[in-house]
């Protein structure tokens, strides 16, 4: 069976939340917006390029992860996403 882009982002989504309520409950974070998670997470071997590491940005966004610290983690590990829009 083959899944939609919708199913695999909701999937994703799901799986997601709890790392992300974890990262955003920590008090004693280091980075703003917690960007410093969120950079390992995105510097995984899995986002091997710029379009899967947009598309698990977007899915650690929709599970509740702060938005600029997704961005800023973004634009470290692929510094070309600064202007684009995720």
């Amino acid at each position: 069976m083959t899944m939609t882009a919708n199913e695999l982002m909701n999937e994703t989504v799901t799986d997601l939340k709890p790392i992300v309520q974890s990262v955003e409950r920590d008090a004693m974070s280091l980075t703003k917006g917690n960007y410093g998670e969120y950079l390992k997470l995105l510097s995984q071997p899995m986002c091997k390029d710029v379009t899967t590491a947009k598309f698990l940005a977007i899915a650690l966004i929709l599970a509740g992860a702060n938005q600029q610290g997704v961005r800023n983690a973004l634009a470290i590990a692929y510094p070309e996403t600064k202007t684009s829009i995720i």
